[in-house]
This record gives C-alpha cells, sequence and structure tokens, in this order.
C-alpha cells in the first residue's frame, strides 16, 4: 500500500474505525456484495494447538476484551460470520498482531475438526467459511482506507492474506471486485455531477478507500493481459477520473498524483498509452507555473510559489500525511507543493521511459518539452527540483530527437518499372508445329530445359510405375507358392485320417484294430503325428 510520497512510520493509538462524514455516507454503499450471504454452521469444539496440546475454539464474542499482543492470541479461533465480530477481534491491534490473527483464522478456516471425517460436504463448508472471510477481510480494508487517519502497517498486513486467498478463490474475489467497482462508478458519476455544480465540493475526485482498493487489485490481478474482467474496468475507472475531475483546490491534487501513478501501473507492463494520465500531469505541471506563463488559463496556479525557496533537499512527504483528512495546515504548506511537484516531475519521467521506443512520442511529448523549459525559466524552486526538471527536459528532448531522426520520409514506389505485357496476336511465316518461334534464345533455352525436365520427371515416374509393378508381381507369386504348399499339406492330412476312419470301420467299427496294419502305414502315422 505504498504512495508516491514515500513511507512514514504509523502513528500508535489511531482508531480504525474513525471516518469522516464522506466516508460514513459511501460506507454502506461500497458494502461487499454476496460476502455474507452463505450460512455456514458453527464450528464444532476440539481442535490442537500449535504444539499438540487440546485446545478449544474460541468464540469471537467472548473475545471482544482479549489483550492486543500476539503471545496473548489463542491459536485456535472460530471464523467470524459477521463483519462486527471481525471488527471486534482486530479493534485496537497493531499489523504484526493482526496478521497473525489472520493467519490463524485462515488455519482454522481450512483444517478440518480433530476426530472428523473430511467428507465432501465439509470441504465445501470450509470454502464457503473461506469466501466468507474474504470478504469480510476486504470489507476491513475498505473500512482502513477510509479512515481519518490512514494506517499503512494495517494495510500492508492485510494485503499478502488477500493475494494469498485470491489465488484459491479467483472467482470469487473478481465477483467481488467487480461488484465493488461497479458501485465505485456509480458514486464517481454521481460525485462529478454534483461537483459540476458546486465548485465548493472539490473537483469530484475518487475517495482513498476507492483508489486503495484499485492499487489492491493491480497487485491481485494480473494487469498485462489486454482484456480482464477486473483490471479493464479499474482502467475504465481511473480513466474517467481523470478526465472528469478538476483542479480545483490543492485536496485534490494528491489524488490526482495517485490516479496517475495507478494509471502507470497498469498500462506499464505493455506499455500502452493512457493519455487521460498525461492530461492530468500536463494540468499539474501548468499548475507550478504562474498564471501568466500557464497554457491554460483556467488551472488554477495551485502549485506555483511566488517566493524563492533556499533550500537544496526536497522535503519528503509521507503517504499518510498527503491523504489525511485533516491536513489543512499541511495543504498551505511549501513543503507539501515542493513534494507533490517532485512526484509529478518523477511520475512524467517514468512515462517518458516507458513510452520512449513509440513512434508517436514527438507528437505527445512535445508540449511537456515546452512546459519543463518554462519551469526551468523560473528561479522559486530549489535545487533538488530543478535538476529533476532538467533531466525530465533533457530525457524528452533526446527522445524527441532519436524519435524524429529514425523517421523515414515518404516517397513514390522507387522499383524499376515493369512494362506492360502485351498480347497482340503474332504470325510467323512457314509455321511449323512444335517449333518455337521466341525471338529472345536465353528464354527460348529455358523454356527448352523446361520441357525437357517435364519429359525426364515423367519417364521417371513412369519407369517407377513398372518398376513396382514388377515387385508386386513377384512378391504375388511368392505368396501363392507358399500357400500352395499349405494347401497340399493340409489336403494330404485329410486324406490319410479319411483313410483310418475307413480302416476303423472296416475292423469293428469303434473298437480296436483286429487287423495288423503295415509297417507302411504305421510310418505314415509316425510322421503325420511328430
Amino acid at each position: 500500500a505504498g504512495g508516491p510520497f514515500g513511507s512514514e512510520e504509523p502513528l500508535e493509538g489511531e482508531d480504525v474505525e474513525s471516518q469522516d462524514d464522506e466516508d460514513d455516507e459511501d460506507e454502506d454503499d461500497e458494502a461487499d456484495v454476496d460476502d455474507r450471504d452463505a450460512h455456514v454452521a458453527d464450528a464444532s469444539n476440539g481442535g490442537e494447538d500449535e504444539l499438540g496440546n487440546s485446545a478449544e475454539i474460541v468464540k469471537p464474542a467472548a473475545r471482544r476484551n482479549a489483550p492486543n499482543t500476539a503471545e496473548d492470541l489463542p491459536f485456535t479461533i472460530e471464523t467470524p460470520t459477521e463483519y462486527s465480530e471481525f471488527v471486534a477481534l482486530a479493534q485496537g491491534r497493531d499489523g504484526k498482531t493482526l496478521s497473525t490473527l489472520v493467519h490463524r483464522i485462515r488455519v482454522c478456516a481450512s483444517a478440518p475438526p480433530q476426530g472428523v471425517v473430511d467428507g465432501e460436504s465439509k470441504r465445501v463448508s470450509r470454502a464457503v467459511k473461506l469466501q466468507q472471510f474474504y470478504g469480510i477481510l476486504l470489507q476491513y480494508f475498505a473500512t482502513i482506507s477510509g479512515s481519518a487517519r490512514l494506517r499503512l502497517d494495517l494495510l500492508d498486513s492485510l494485503t499478502p492474506h488477500l493475494l494469498s486467498m485470491s489465488s484459491s478463490i479467483p472467482m470469487y474475489a473478481a465477483t467481488a471486485a467487480r461488484e465493488r467497482l461497479k458501485r465505485m462508478r456509480n458514486l464517481l458519476s454521481q460525485k462529478q455531477m454534483e461537483a459540476a455544480t458546486d465548485s465548493s465540493l472539490g473537483g469530484g475526485w475518487p475517495s482513498t478507500r476507492s483508489l486503495l482498493l484499485i492499487k489492491l487489485w493491480t497487485l491481485i490481478f494480473p494487469t498485462s493481459d489486454f482484456q480482464h474482467p477486473v483490471i479493464t474496468l479499474c482502467g475504465l475507472y481511473l480513466g474517467q477520473a481523470l478526465r472528469h475531475c478538476r483542479l480545483v483546490s490543492l485536496s485534490d491534487v494528491p489524488h490526482a498524483l495517485l490516479c496517475c501513478q495507478l494509471a502507470l501501473h497498469v498500462c506499464r507492463p505493455a506499455s500502452r498509452v493512457f493519455p487521460e494520465a498525461l492530461y492530468t500531469i500536463r494540468n499539474l505541471l501548468n499548475s507550478m507555473l504562474p498564471p501568466e506563463n500557464q497554457e491554460d488559463s483556467t488551472i488554477p496556479s495551485l502549485l506555483w510559489q511566488a517566493t524563492t525557496n533556499s533550500e537544496d533537499v526536497i522535503p519528503v512527504l509521507s503517504f499518510e500525511d498527503a491523504f489525511c483528512q485533516d491536513n489543512s495546515e499541511l495543504l498551505g504548506s511549501s513543503d507539501f507543493k515542493l513534494g507533490v511537484s517532485a512526484a509529478t516531475i518523477k511520475c512524467l519521467k517514468e512515462f517518458c521511459r516507458m513510452h520512449g521506443q513509440n513512434s508517436a512520442f514527438p507528437q505527445v511529448y512535445r508540449p511537456f518539452k515546452t512546459l519543463l523549459e518554462r519551469l526551468l525559466d523560473l528561479k522559486t524552486h530549489p535545487k533538488g527540483l530543478a535538476d529533476s526538471c532538467r533531466e525530465v527536459h533533457a530525457l524528452v528532448s533526446d527522445t524527441v530527437e532519436q524519435q524524429e531522426k529514425n523517421r523515414k520520409p515518404m516517397q513514390m514506389y522507387a522499383g524499376k518499372v515493369k512494362s506492360i505485357k502485351l498480347y497482340n496476336p503474332r504470325f510467323e511465316d512457314d509455321f511449323v508445329a512444335g517449333r518455337d518461334y521466341d525471338h529472345d534464345a536465353q528464354r527460348a533455352e529455358q523454356k527448352k530445359l523446361k520441357r525437357q525436365i517435364k519429359k525426364e520427371t515423367r519417364g521417371a515416374m513412369r519407369e517407377l510405375r513398372k518398376d513396382n509393378h514388377f515387385i508386386e508381381s513377384v512378391k504375388e507369386g511368392q505368396r501363392q507358392e507358399v500357400e500352395d504348399e499349405i494347401r497340399g499339406e493340409l489336403k494330404r492330412g485329410r486324406q490319410f485320417i479319411e483313410e483310418q476312419e475307413k480302416m476303423m470301420r472296416e475292423g469293428g467299427g469303434g473298437g480296436p484294430l483286429k487287423k495288423k496294419t503295415k509297417l507302411r502305414d504305421r510310418k505314415a502315422l509316425a510322421k503325420y503325428t511328430a
């Protein structure tokens, strides 16, 4: 859950449930869909802890006043079925303890109870529990993201578990994300319409909760696919926000910059062009100029400083401070303007590097070159920010020059002009059939050789067919001789058997032979039986 303004150690003792009026209104609208539709039975008691000792599953309702350290957490915790139950378990805990709590709940939800046969229905029940718990975690992530004071340690502790569970239940994760995105788009459209009629409501930018949820989904799902059920909707949401939201006050600047960086994260793997993000970065650069030097006079000079800053180091602006809802003192400070300006220059630099191989780079980034030149003419920025502007200006200038140098002008077809083939009849005196009357000797020789090749090919094929017929006839004769020999042997054996039957009938029916057989018959019988 890192941000564009660096990181800072979280403040202890912050309440993750505190929210402003706007977040309270959006809480019910952004509730997770189908997270609590499944009804599962209560888990039976039993199981063992990590040391092998018998333990009893702890009910969430009985742990509302439990200590907030990982050492005091039980090893077996029943999976919460309601969002309020999980809030009672997680409230007041730090990031490390919250990660341990979620891990143990996941282990208990995945493993069958001790002494229970793991049947198909039990496995389905555990899968339903995991889906239900995933929806609760996603809702808790959204709640923390919309709190008055961000707790990045809690978001960082929940993110690995959400990533792991999404790979186990990808269809449910994608469905929950799509439903949330649809509601977020409806809320954004309504917010933009209200902001268009009343400028006191701001520029209509998305809330911090929505932007951090999009950041989470860009980590869960692949951003390199051409089309994706979730990431495509995230891109459309960011495009709508960047194109139709306005820069009205300084509180809109962090949201606009975070939208640009999320767009960079979405389009970077495939090096796509995100024109709405470039449009917003251009407006941010315009807001860094005084009113008389701006290209667009409708953009207020929010980030322009009339006084010269003598510091050479750009102050680091933390993500929590930039998106804190009670930061009125920080918004008007010089450190805030310098931090946001440095982040804008850095974001533009990343876009330039990503699109450096695009042939349309000169047309897209030449306006940024003009804006950077105007910024360099000002003497009110510290040395660090001026060096960053100078570096990006050199990068844009070199890339534009290189791309224009690689271009080739359009020209007519430079190949040899082919003459039009004519089909006028040609008459020959004393015409003889079969003779080649071509006046080109080389072409006539080639035709002759081609005819000879065809003739030799037909002759070779004819000889091969004759050889095949001859070989087949020889093989057929050999097979016939073998069959005749076998047929003769069978015929002689049949004759011998008939003679024996005749002799048996003459010697008294089925009894033994009364006449002495001849020596010749005995030898023939022995030969046949052998």
